[in-house]
């Protein structure tokens, strides 16, 4: 008798549980199917996706995506003439910054055996503003090589350039890279010297 009522009590759990979960399916299933608004995970389309955006936040303007894109801007006609003007920069800082270098070397090694604010650790950081100007400069020329390099890949998806234009900005971003490279590694050991 003990053991019958142990089962039934048993079975009425059970079925208590199984009626519970069953019905917070149903109520889950009833939720999700009375909203239209419910939200998608699917990716929106172009123009879902500009409503959306005017919705959070009117009064911005959503850019029409349907548009094609800007044309590719071609490498100039005078590629060659361009890569030797940066390169004659890059040139000039370089040499500019070895000039310099041995100066600011031992400005540097006399300031930091001179206290803060003396005359040779002032003149010690003119002579290291003066490197920094040089690398700066090193620094705009290679700017400007990354920027042709960018419009050259562009260009060869395009068809506007070739491979060959590509592989000379390339080259020349390879060398002028090592000599900035270089001149903050002796900025750095400069500094390092007066920064004690």
């Amino acid at each position: 008798m003990l053991i019958q009522n142990n089962n039934r009590a048993r079975l009425r759990r059970k079925a208590a549980v199984l009626a519970t979960s069953l019905a917070s399916v149903l109520t889950l299933s009833a939720c999700a199917g009375s909203r239209a608004d419910y939200p998608s995970f699917a990716i929106p389309t172009a123009n879902e996706e500009a409503a959306r955006v005017s919705m959070r936040f009117p009064g911005v303007e959503v850019p029409d995506v349907t548009q094609a894109p800007p044309p590719v801007e071609p490498l100039p006609a005078e590629l060659d003439a361009r890569l030797a003007a940066i390169n004659r920069r890059a040139e000039a800082a370089a040499n500019a910054f070895r000039a310099d270098l041995d100066g600011a070397q031992s400005s540097a090694r006399a300031g930091r055996a001179s206290a803060r604010e003396s005359d040779a650790w002032a003149n010690a950081q003119l002579r290291v503003a003066d490197l920094t100007a040089h690398h700066s400069a090193a620094q705009l020329a290679l700017a400007d090589l990354d920027a042709l390099a960018v419009t050259a890949q562009l260009g060869q998806s395009a068809g506007t350039s070739t491979a060959k234009e590509g592989q000379m900005i390339a080259q020349l971003q390879t060398q002028l890279g090592q000599t900035v490279s270089e001149q903050a590694r002796l900025l750095d050991q400069i500094n390092a010297q007066l920064d004690r």
